[in-house]
């Protein structure tokens, strides 16, 4: 193990790994979301607000368009490809410049994202490393990398103007869990300190200014590893897992449902960590839960916690091939991201639509781009 693999595992099971052994695909969830919240270390002020960037990033227009679903004013599609790198897309993909090339990378920060942009039935390339639309998609979350000018940063985007607000302070603490709200007027970041359970930070949008909520976590007398932090589908909560240590065996220790002012709301039994940003199906009836071993998806009844189907699915971000979970298609189908074609060299992706059966109702092409991140979401026209 290398020594920066050492030192993340080190802080993400601070004072717990010593009582009994972290089972393989728990540490690698774990380092996983340690590696994204350890890029740095600097606190994000509790009200800071700050001015918008100064200059107006062109794009540049990604020629291939998604698949047309339902009707030709609603697309399902990849919203969103983070961590994108020259070279890496199909090859039927292909860029053109619009205007001055005053966004384009940087040597120093050769990562990009593209974002589907309704106007232009088209995704556009964007300086950022990563980059999280809102549900309107007026507006996205991005992230800068550090370099040269800097340490990362994260701020909002305007699609209107191209103009960024950056929040105060390096991206470092937050890595990058922010997440909109389902009504797009909050922005959601679990901040995990050096030691002790994480806390969440609320950001809004339209001021900059954030609040920091402390939220009773974790179980006396037990070692826990937070895994993820969602929004409820009505925007006026949160919802919370962990795997906890105890007698010597780690098992999840159910969901946790919490109100904006940190005050615990109610408990679901689960049996695996919440799925990272579309945990809850559109109609909030459901869960998607990632397995420990990360091999497997679980939905459960969003009251009872009672399983309703086991997939043998993965949900992390993982290899740019083989099959993963996005999220949600709708109420009752499962939008899975699937990657053909490698012993060909000519790699072809898809979203699978999967019922909770396992069975595949509806496949729709997408650009295939080599990415840390995609965003599975509708955009309307």
């Amino acid at each position: 193990m290398s020594d920066f693999m050492d030192t993340a595992l080190r802080e993400a099971f601070d004072d717990i790994a010593a009582s009994a052994p972290v089972p393989d695909g728990l540490a690698r969830a774990a380092l996983g979301r340690a590696r994204r919240q350890r890029q740095g270390r600097a606190v994000l002020a509790g009200s800071a607000a700050v001015a918008c960037a100064a200059a107006v990033f062109a794009v540049e227009a990604i020629t291939s368009a998604p698949a047309e679903v339902a009707t030709a004013m609603e697309t399902k599609t990849i919203v969103a490809f983070s961590g994108v790198r020259d070279g890496t897309a199909s090859s039927s993909a292909t860029v053109r410049t619009l205007g001055p090339e005053l966004g384009k990378p940087k040597a120093s920060t050769p990562l990009y994202s593209l974002l589907f942009d309704p106007a232009r039935g088209s995704y556009v390339k964007l300086p950022y490393a990563r980059v999280r639309p809102s549900p309107d998609g007026n507006r996205a979350l991005v992230w800068t990398q550090p370099g040269a000018e800097g340490p990362a940063k994260v701020g909002v985007w305007e699609r209107r103007t191209g103009n960024v607000r950056w929040f105060e302070g390096d991206v470092g603490q937050f890595g990058d869990t922010g997440t909109w709200s389902p009504d797009g007027k909050r922005i959601l970041f679990m901040v995990t300190p050096a030691a002790g359970p994480p806390t969440m930070l609320l950001g809004d949008p339209g001021t900059m200014a954030t609040v920091k909520v402390d939220l009773p976590l974790g179980a006396a007398g037990t070692g826990c590893i937070f895994m993820n932090l969602v929004w409820t589908p009505d925007s006026k909560g949160v919802a919370e897992s962990a795997y906890c240590n105890v007698a010597g065996q780690w098992s999840a220790n159910g969901i946790r449902i919490y109100d904006l002012t940190g005050k615990l709301t109610r408990t679901i039994p689960s049996v695996g960590s919440l799925a990272f940003r579309q945990a809850y199906s559109p109609d909030g009836g459901l869960i998607l839960l990632a397995g420990k071993e990360d091999q497997s998806v679980t939905v459960v009844d969003a009251v009872t916690g009672a399983e309703r189907s086991r997939l043998p699915l993965t949900s992390a971000d993982v290899a740019s091939t083989g099959a993963r979970v996005l999220g949600w298609y709708d109420a009752r189908h499962l939008a899975v991201y699937s990657v053909s074609g490698e012993t060909s060299g000519k790699l072809q992706a898809s979203i699978l639509v999967v019922d909770l059966s396992g069975a595949t109702t509806l496949t729709l092409p997408v650009p295939y781009y080599e990415s840390s991140e995609k965003i599975f979401g509708t955009v309307r026209r």
